[in-house]
Formats: C-alpha cells, sequence, structure tokens
C-alpha cells in the first residue's frame, strides 16, 4: 500500500506541474491556453499601454484607451507608484510613458512610445481608498 501512495503522489505532483507549465504557454494557432472560448486581442491601434516608474520603484503596467487623437483615458489610480494611500495622498502623479497599439508587454519598443505632455485627472478622484475612486 505505502508503494501505491508514493506512486500516486508521484503522479499526482508531475500532472499538476504539467498543467502549470501548459496553461502558461500559447498555442500557435492565435489561441492562448488561459482563455476559454476565447482569441488572442487583434492590432488594435486604439489600445494604450501605460508604464509607469519613478526611477526607484517600477510601478508597473496599466491599460488605457485612445479616445481621440490626442487623449488617451486610463484610470486616475494607475498614475500613482506607491501602492500605499497614505504614501500617494496629496502627491501629483507621475508622467507615464504611453504605448499605442500593442496588446502584450513584449511588444513595447520606443517605435509605439508616445510623448505625454500632461495629465489631466478628474476633480472628483479621490485617492484616499481602494474602493472610492
Amino acid at each position: 500500500m505505502e508503494t501505491f501512495n508514493k506512486k500516486f503522489c508521484a503522479a499526482a505532483v508531475f500532472l499538476a506541474a504539467w498543467v502549470c507549465v501548459a496553461e502558461g504557454r500559447t498555442t500557435f494557432s492565435g489561441r492562448s491556453r488561459r482563455m476559454v472560448g476565447g482569441t488572442l486581442a487583434p492590432h488594435v491601434p486604439w489600445q494604450a499601454m501605460v508604464y509607469l516608474s519613478d526611477g526607484v520603484v517600477d510601478g508597473g503596467y496599466a491599460g488605457g484607451a485612445l479616445i481621440s487623437d490626442r487623449w488617451v483615458l486610463t484610470a486616475a489610480r494607475n498614475l500613482f507608484v506607491r501602492k500605499s494611500r497614505q504614501d500617494i495622498q496629496g502627491k501629483d502623479p507621475l508622467i507615464p510613458k504611453v504605448y499605442l497599439g500593442i496588446s502584450q508587454k513584449a511588444e513595447a519598443d520606443a517605435s509605439k512610445d508616445v510623448a505625454v505632455e500632461k495629465v489631466v485627472i478628474h476633480p472628483g478622484f479621490q485617492n484616499q481608498s481602494d474602493w472610492d475612486n
């Protein structure tokens, strides 16, 4: 019985590891294994990727949308690097890098980088909680 349990546990661990690796891959047919019933996004020129960094902390990436020839819309909370509300309360947002027309971080390069002139935040934005903004 002990041999059966060891074999069963080894098989279960192998299967779990295989599933984790398989789920992280994208098939060559243009479909993602992490989506059920969906396909990868095609080229979308209005899609914007907003990248934030203050030179010390990598703030990460957020989505946005090109809503006119000069405006990108994103959530105001995406424009602050520090995650703690106390750290960013009363501070000005950072000027992000914006990449247009891409759907994956790997596609971000200088040719798709657009200059950001200024950031405008809705006057009603309250940077005091994760839920009230």
